[in-house]
């Protein structure tokens, strides 16, 4: 946790990722000790859901930029969830969505779909 807390000082970008991870229990940083126990991913997840509270403006901006996804299906959100997971080897999924444009989009992606993890995590 204190190396997760260095991230937290450094930059979002660098945190983000940290969440994703926090939230899937896939890809867990390299730079992070061992894989987490069930308990320390609850945990996590509960240091997530605090860290977004704190990023107000980053919160806004994911917000502003995925506000379609209050309106989308499950199955919908799943998919785009699949695409954050691996967006340089798979498809934009999505007809109606505008895909992310850069990096920081796909970060903002990834953000939002942590703030409604009840709609994509099995």
């Amino acid at each position: 946790m204190d190396t997760i807390r260095d991230m937290e000082a450094e930059d979002d970008a660098s945190i983000v990722p940290v969440i994703w991870a926090v939230y899937t229990e896939h890809d867990w940083p390299n730079q992070l000790d061992g894989t987490p126990t069930a308990g320390e991913w609850k945990a996590l997840r509960r240091w997530a859901r605090g860290w977004i509270r704190r990023k107000g403006v980053l919160r806004q901006a994911a917000i502003d930029r995925w506000a379609t996804l209050d309106s989308m299906t499950t199955d919908d959100i799943r998919q785009l969830a699949d695409f954050a997971t691996q967006p340089d080897d798979r498809g934009w999924p999505s007809n109606t969505l505008r895909p992310p444009d850069t990096p920081e989009e796909t970060l903002l992606l990834k953000l939002a779909l942590c703030m409604r993890p009840q709609q994509w995590i099995a």
